[in-house]
């Protein structure tokens, strides 16, 4: 029987251990292997020694050999009539960085053995105290300049309020994983691979996890472009993929509830989402785009010139309640930068309406209803804004695609009734 250094687990065909309180995890992908016990074994264990020789190499009794084995050359070296430089001031520095109980043996292997005798007595005079890791080099001052990086894109408007928001959250985990003092020198594919780890083992959401993992990315590639490391080959191996979130579609006899129930404002919000299929953050900065009439064109919020401009035949009823009340949305939804790092958000239109089922899946609701349409599925994507739509080439983003009147139809017979 062929020896297993890892645990296979069938379910996720990846291997695992622990060690010392810690699980490790290793895919057949990672690996790369086929996505089998037999044919991922030999990796797997040759994954698990390069494990052990890390550890061997961080533990106590590894630096306890390194210590014997520099002590025994010293005291070789020290033996040696002649020195190897002259006493002076600019090298002793030297010395102080070595460990204290080797800093005898260091001085006079330095500078000769008589030398240092006469002036052991004054060493906490003459040694200044140095930094170990300069302080621009450190993880934190890393991090500080990616933060600083992202408040320039926040500022001209390359990302979003919303996205800013994440910005410390990613920071401080980061910086509480890796330590913030210690150097980013020393960040290498195995610093990759425990940082995904890390997060693999959170109770959050796959979402979250992405989102860290991709500012850990950015923060190591903008190290690696400082000259500081060797980019990790790893780097670009991992990732959480989306989950696809479940969708509740909406019936016609629930949105007419809830529209009868409404106030005028609460009517608004209903229509502009049924019928144009937005959301709050495009709601709120509709007065951008609509100065009136039967239609509105304009882009996603949320993927902004990612994805084409679509022009949307309004309902009767969108019409008059936009002339009525469409001025009171700019209010109700606020996502700016408000200086030094700071972003103000406020989404009252969520607020305003209490349905059981989220206004959000209005949208999903009515690309629904235009999928299953024998003639108009194909219009589907257009409904949507999508930004991989094919109805335009993502070089002719500048364009509009008009969403076809029957579309509008189709859709208000659906919510109101036939």
């Amino acid at each position: 029987m062929k020896t297993e250094l890892m645990n296979w687990v069938p379910s996720t065909k990846r291997w695992t251990r622990m060690h010392k309180g810690k699980a490790y995890w290793v895919s057949c992908r990672q690996l790369d292997c086929p996505a089998t016990k037999e044919a991922s074994r030999d990796a797997a264990n040759l994954y698990w020694r390069t494990i052990e020789a890390k550890h061997f190499e961080e533990s106590q009794e590894n630096q306890h050999w390194k210590t014997r084995a520099i002590e025994a050359a010293l005291k070789a070296r020290a033996n040696w009539p002649s020195p190897i430089y002259k006493m002076n001031e600019n090298l002793v520095p030297m010395v102080q960085a070595v460990p204290e109980e080797l800093r005898a043996l260091v001085g006079m292997a330095l500078f000769g053995g008589n030398e240092w005798t006469a002036i052991a007595g004054q060493t906490k005079q003459i040694l200044p105290e140095i930094t170990s890791v300069p302080s621009d080099e450190t993880m934190g001052a890393q991090v500080e300049k990616w933060i600083t990086s992202k408040e320039g894109e926040l500022k001209t408007g390359k990302i979003k309020p919303s996205t800013y928001r994440q910005v410390p959250l990613h920071a401080k985990r980061i910086t509480e994983w890796y330590g913030k003092d210690k150097s980013a020198r020393k960040l290498n594919e195995a610093t990759c691979q425990d940082f995904f780890d890390h997060l693999t083992d959170l109770s959050v959401s796959n979402a979250s996890k992405r989102s860290h993992w991709m500012a850990f990315r950015q923060i190591v590639h903008k190290i690696y472009l400082a000259k500081l490391i060797e980019k990790p080959r790893n780097l670009d191996e991992f990732s959480f993929p989306l989950e696809a979130g479940e969708k509740i579609n909406w019936t016609g006899e629930e949105f007419r509830a809830e529209y009868q129930k409404a106030d005028e404002l609460g009517k608004l919000i209903l229509c502009l989402a049924a019928n144009c299929g937005f959301y709050p953050s495009d709601m709120g900065n509709l007065h951008r785009d609509y100065k009136g009439g039967a239609t509105i064109t304009r882009q996603r919020t949320k993927t902004g010139s990612k994805s084409p401009k679509v022009c949307f035949t309004l309902w009767t009823e969108t019409q008059d309640l936009l002339a009525a009340h469409g001025h009171k949305l700019k209010e109700m939804y606020v996502s700016e930068y408000a200086g030094n790092g700071k972003v103000n958000t406020k989404n009252d239109i969520s607020k305003h309406l209490n349905t059981e089922k989220s206004l959000r899946f209005l949208r999903h609701t009515g690309n629904q209803q235009i999928l299953n349409h024998d003639t108009l599925a194909h219009h589907a994507s257009t409904f949507l804004s999508d930004k991989d739509n094919q109805s335009m080439s993502k070089t002719n983003y500048a364009g509009v695609i008009p969403m076809p009147v029957a579309v509008s139809e189709l859709l208000h017979a659906f919510y109101f009734g036939a």
